[in-house]
């Protein structure tokens, strides 16, 4: 279960590269200017934004529970509503951080290379070393 905790945390902290680079594109090329002269508010921008990256964290993790149906994982199949229901509340912790952390960067590169790593030390690997003694 350790194993998979940790290959799971890492293949999320990789997907998040999607969600920070939206945000950090936007400041690059500077398309506020260009949304807010088509008329197009920020607000409504920005949740459609979460929520449709939301929607795809959301559909990884029922393909991850069909595979644990089908492979029958026993470890996770006795725990299933708990694990969906963390899955999901940690998607949205994951994408609304990802979209708050996004300031950090001014090119979509940079933050497409640095943020998985920066994510997986700071948000995964050291309050996992605490929890469990390192």
């Amino acid at each position: 279960m350790i194993v998979f905790s940790n290959l799971s945390g890492l293949a999320y902290c990789l997907n998040t590269t999607v969600f920070v680079a939206t945000n950090v594109m936007e400041r690059e090329f500077k398309l506020k200017y260009a949304l807010n002269v088509m008329g197009c508010k920020i607000i409504p921008y920005w949740l459609s934004n979460l929520i449709f990256d939301y929607f795809f964290y959301a559909l990884t993790v029922m393909i991850l529970i069909l595979f644990v149906q089908i492979e029958k994982v026993e470890i996770i199949q006795n725990y299933l509503g708990k694990f969906t229901i963390s899955m999901l509340v940690f998607g949205l912790n994951l994408t609304s951080l990802s979209y708050c952390l996004g300031f950090m960067f001014t090119k979509k590169t940079s933050a497409m290379k640095i943020f998985p790593i920066f994510l997986y030390i700071v948000f995964f690997s050291i309050p996992w070393g605490f929890v469990n003694g390192f």
